[in-house]
């Protein structure tokens, strides 16, 4: 029985799975990473695009709880810890389609429209970025029906100054929706560096 127990305390002590521990330290703008499947095929893009796996889930229990109303949503749960690499620790962001009615976001080979923003000097200021494709066929719409919803995972940032952030999503043209404002820190050359 004792070489039982202390075989279960090495195991433990091992941790098979670990959480990666480290926070982003970036010293530049990073690229948007918010990249989403799609419930339905759009039929107006050209084709020939990225398509990602991440595909639309169905509503949960768990998801109600975290909405704010008949609307879509992008909300941050910064207290679901995950690895957004091997190295680099992350948490939770959903999407959610809380309406009646199938939504089409824009999408450049997958890749939505989505940015963190951080509160300083007064304003909120973009920390990330997308970069243009050279190619039309890049440009699509990517859709989640009613009651579906995107989850993605996001790198922790570390630096030198602790701020408020929270992220914006372009809905279409010139109309954006942001999510709840969360706590972090960042580099001021995140403010201007953009990254390779």
């Amino acid at each position: 029985m004792k070489k039982i127990n202390i075989f279960l305390l090495l195991l433990f002590s091992i941790n098979i799975n670990p959480l990666a521990q480290n926070c982003l330290n970036s010293k530049k703008m990073l690229q948007g990473y918010f990249y989403a499947g799609t419930s339905q095929l759009d039929t107006k893009a050209a084709g020939g695009f990225y398509q990602s796996q991440n595909q639309p889930k169905k509503m949960s229990s768990e998801i109600e709880n975290i909405l704010n109303g008949k609307e879509v949503q992008i909300v941050v749960q910064k207290n679901e810890i995950q690895n957004f690499t091997d190295e680099i620790e992350g948490f939770t962001v959903y999407i959610i389609n809380n309406t009646d009615k199938a939504i089409g976001l824009h999408a450049q080979d997958s890749r939505l429209y989505v940015i963190r923003q951080v509160y300083f000097n007064g304003k909120w200021n973009d920390i990330e970025f997308l970069r243009s494709s050279g190619c039309g066929n890049s440009y699509h719409k990517v859709f989640a029906k009613p009651n579906e919803y995107w989850e993605f995972v996001v790198p922790c940032l570390k630096g030198n100054f602790a701020a408020n952030f929270r992220f914006k999503l372009l809905l279409e043209k010139d109309k954006y929706i942001y999510s709840n404002e969360f706590t972090g820190r960042f580099n001021k050359r995140q403010l201007r560096k953009k990254s390779k």
